[in-house]
Order: structure tokens, then sequence, then C-alpha cells
């Protein structure tokens, strides 16, 4: 009983934050980093910039993967899936899992700029 009310509120509290204008520009400022990042990369550039852009994609996953998980236990799953937005959301950053997986477990090759995060460039258009 006591969980349950403490899940209620937390959720409460992380349902106001993910609705909040703050929230919504901090995820429109990382979209834009995101753009960013991959409008950066160019053939033969130097070695240290790919180290920097590939750091920079992980630290940008790892942050939308967040921001989707908090919106789905804020708004709980059917709620999270009923806006189309989130579900396109959910399958960019779940691809995006994938590909950093495959790509570091040496099952598929970083092939540049992939078409995964081409897509993911669609983002922009949240704003």
């Amino acid at each position: 009983r006591y969980w349950r009310r403490w899940n209620r509120f937390c959720r409460r509290k992380c349902r106001a934050a993910v609705k909040s204008s703050i929230f919504y520009w901090l995820v429109i400022f990382l979209v834009f980093l995101n753009t960013l990042t991959i409008a950066s990369e160019h053939y033969n550039q130097p070695h240290w910039l790919t180290e920097v852009q590939d750091t920079a994609n992980k630290a940008l996953l790892a942050l939308f993967t967040a921001e989707m998980l908090l919106k789905m236990y804020s708004l709980g799953l059917q709620a999270y899936f009923v806006s189309l937005f989130n579900r396109f959301d959910c399958f960019i950053v779940c691809g995006g899992i994938l590909e950093t997986i495959l790509v570091e477990t040496k099952i598929m090759s970083p092939l540049g700029i992939s078409v995964l995060r081409c897509v993911r460039l669609l983002r922009i258009f949240k704003i």
C-alpha cells in the first residue's frame, strides 16, 4: 500500500516534469546538438573528431533513452504509445541502441553516417 502511494507520487512528479516547458526545451536542445554532431561528419575527417562524435552520439543516445523511459513511466505505456511522435521516437531510440550494440560487438562495421542516424535527424521536425 505504501509502495503504491509512493509510485503514484513519483509518477505525478515525473509527469509534471516531462510536460514542462523546461523539459521540452531541453529535449529540443539535445536534438539540436544531435543534428550538429551528425552534420559535422565528413569524408576523411581527423580521427579525434570521429572519437568526439562517437562519444557525443553515445551520450545523446543515453539521454534520449532516459527521456523515452521517463515518459513511458510517467505517462504509462498505453498513453505513451498513443502519440505517433512517441512511437517514432521509440523506434529511433531502439534502433540507435541496436546499432550501437552491433557496432560495439563488431557484428556490424560503422559505415560513417548510417541510415538510422539520418532518420534521427527527422526529430528536428518536433520543433
